[in-house]
């Protein structure tokens, strides 16, 4: 398939640009390069994933369709490219909705929760969650292998332990488990988004936003000690997102009074 798929969508990238160019900063060598909004924030095949390398990575999936087809079918993938595709289409008029008018009243019901599906797959798809997912894999299996350097008896090697619990390819299997898991979490998220936080929008005015390839961000104020304080169920939780180079689109729990000494550049809804 070979497509160029985006984490974060040209329409919203379209809303940092002049003439369809943006301003890329590299933070590991410093560098600040311009780029066409086509090749930033995106990968070849991010959302697709062959039946072949599926296979590879998971002889137990492979043993499995082996059992159904005599000779393994080619070329087949899964994808949810058209799926995001769809979303971002419909939440693209939203996002020309709220801008036009700089207020969320202008919304029906049916907007508001579209666009919490929006964030919430935004938080979800991103290129820094898949390698988190990764990291957690890694995490586990030097913990395991820690078990078994140590000597304790187990009915399986530890290769086979990694290739039936993980996977034999640490980025494939968080790829397949972010694809796999990312219809269901999104509407989740935007269950809890829709139904338990106050959403408003934020005009910085004179202040310049700036957009990153993980652009949902996540910050609380409260404490709670060794339970880690950043979570969308955690209480106080608030969570923004820029939707152009002076409107923030933002959500708090409802356990927190909107900054409404912004007076007109918040609008709660």
């Amino acid at each position: 398939m070979g497509s160029n798929q985006h984490y974060v969508p040209r329409f919203l990238l379209k809303n940092f640009s002049e003439h369809k160019l943006v301003y890329r900063y590299d933070k590991k060598t410093g560098r600040v390069e311009q780029k066409n909004i086509k090749s930033v924030c995106s990968q070849d095949d991010f959302y697709n994933l062959s039946l072949e390398n599926l296979c590879e990575n998971f002889p137990q999936i492979k043993s499995e369709l082996q059992k159904t087809f005599k000779d393994m079918p080619k070329d087949v993938y899964l994808s949810c490219d058209k799926a995001i595709t769809e979303i971002e289409t419909n939440t693209g008029e939203i996002v020309k909705k709220i801008l036009l008018n700089k207020n969320l009243t202008v919304l029906s019901d049916k907007e508001r929760f579209m666009l919490c599906v929006f964030i919430s797959l935004q938080m979800l798809r991103t290129s820094h969650f898949r390698n988190d997912l990764k990291t957690i894999m890694e995490s586990t299996a030097n913990k395991v292998k820690q078990f078994y350097d140590a000597g304790l008896q187990s009915t399986v090697s530890y290769k086979d332990w990694v290739e039936d619990n993980i996977g034999k390819n640490f980025d494939i299997s968080a790829k397949f488990m972010s694809l796999k898991n990312l219809g269901e979490e999104t509407i989740t998220f935007a269950n809890i988004l829709f139904s338990t936080k106050n959403i408003f929008l934020i005009d910085t005015i004179d202040d310049n936003l700036y957009i990153s390839d993980a652009p949902v961000v996540l910050h609380n104020k409260k404490t709670y000690g060794p339970y880690g304080n950043i979570g969308i169920l955690v209480p106080g939780i608030e969570i923004y997102m820029p939707l152009s180079s002076h409107i923030i689109l933002a959500y708090h729990c409802k356990t927190l009074i909107p900054p409404y000494n912004a007076q007109a550049n918040c609008h709660n809804y």
